[in-house]
């Protein structure tokens, strides 16, 4: 059983960076190894593919290891960022509350405004583990709940307190089960350091022994979420172009756009045309693919859903259009706003 300590739980990226460090160490040396021992017999054979190939070595380790080093520059900026649980052993069906800290000499003079980061509980199933896998089958990973909260930051003497609290549902299994996974992660920018990101797994238990002391202001909860519903409407109003006259409301979706549509044309063309090319058995298949791509294309691009609101009579009319020719889907009355949801992805 995993639970947090005192010190606190390490994130995968912290901790993963010694491990990447030392595999592009080990790359290297094995490149300019290889390189020495066999780039001479080249250079006196004139083998000139052999030449190119052995130089590229010592490059490709350089590279990786520039790219470890970026890398652990990148995530030791904001410390260790140790994830303190309250309770220390959260339980299914009670909250998960959580600490970290971001701790640089520059940051409590750099932080003039506040970064929006979000931290996003999941609960992950593994399955295809076992004899399946050892056949080839896989391990296929599904996320069978998931809900994100807001994190508030405060100054203090060590540098950023972030604290956040996570309602934990009653429907989900425990870290008990062998096949469930608990996971926190935490995302967002600052605008002197780029992007922040931190995994941590941890451990949830079978019944929720207390609720968290964290306690997280209510105006900073509100905000949130007046601000996610105003994000709602703009992303809405974005994804679906309302059209609107003294009696009518009119909006239509496509499933593809003509630009799409028009150069999915043209991929399933180039693939028919290498099916008529090629001589052997793959051209039949080329070709069918090709004309399968267009056809789905075409089919896409001509496909509508409109969606008309009379404003008078507060009637709602739901058409289905193919190829110019439209049918009623659905007819029905408005009669309270409660019968339409906002969504990130539009109305429903």
């Amino acid at each position: 059983m995993q639970s947090s300590s005192r010190e606190g739980l390490k994130s995968a990226e912290y901790s993963s960076l010694n491990m990447t460090l030392a595999l592009a160490v080990f790359v290297l040396l094995v490149g300019c190894s290889i390189c020495a021992a066999i780039m001479p017999d080249a250079l006196q054979n004139r083998h000139y593919p052999m030449i190119m190939f052995m130089a590229s070595l010592p490059c490709i380790g350089i590279a990786g290891l520039w790219l470890a080093l970026k890398n652990r520059t990148k995530q030791t900026q904001f410390g260790q960022t140790r994830l303190l649980l309250d309770p220390e052993i959260p339980g299914i069906g009670g909250q998960l509350g959580g600490r970290f800290t971001l701790t640089s000499k520059d940051h409590k003079h750099q932080f003039k405004s506040q970064p929006n980061l979000l931290a996003t509980l999941s609960c992950i199933k593994a399955s295809g583990s076992g004899d399946h896998d050892r056949n080839g089958g896989g391990v296929s990973v599904n996320i069978l709940w998931q809900n994100t909260q807001p994190v508030f930051l405060a100054q203090s003497a060590n540098g950023l307190e972030a604290t956040f609290v996570i309602e934990l549902p009653d429907s989900c299994k425990s870290s008990n089960a062998s096949d469930i996974n608990w996971q926190v992660r935490v995302e967002g920018d600052f605008e002197q350091f780029g992007e922040f990101s931190r995994t941590w797994d941890v451990y949830i238990d079978d019944e929720a022994s207390q609720s968290t002391s964290v306690n997280i202001p209510l105006n900073f909860s509100e905000h949130f979420e007046t601000k996610e519903r105003k994000k709602a409407e703009i992303e809405s109003v974005k994804a679906i172009p309302l059209k609107t006259d003294e009696n009518h409301i009119k909006f239509s979706s496509q499933w593809l756009s003509k630009g799409a549509g028009t150069a999915g044309v043209i991929f399933g063309a180039i693939l028919g045309s290498i099916g008529i090319l090629i001589n052997g058995g793959p051209n039949f298949i080329f070709m069918l693919l090709g004309l399968g791509v267009a056809a789905a294309s075409i089919y896409a691009a001509n496909k509508k859903t409109r969606i008309a609101i009379e404003k008078k009579s507060q009637t709602i009319s739901v058409y289905h259009e193919l190829f110019g020719q439209s049918s009623l889907a659905y007819e029905g009355k408005i009669t309270s706003p409660e019968q339409f949801t906002l969504c990130r992805n539009g109305w429903r």
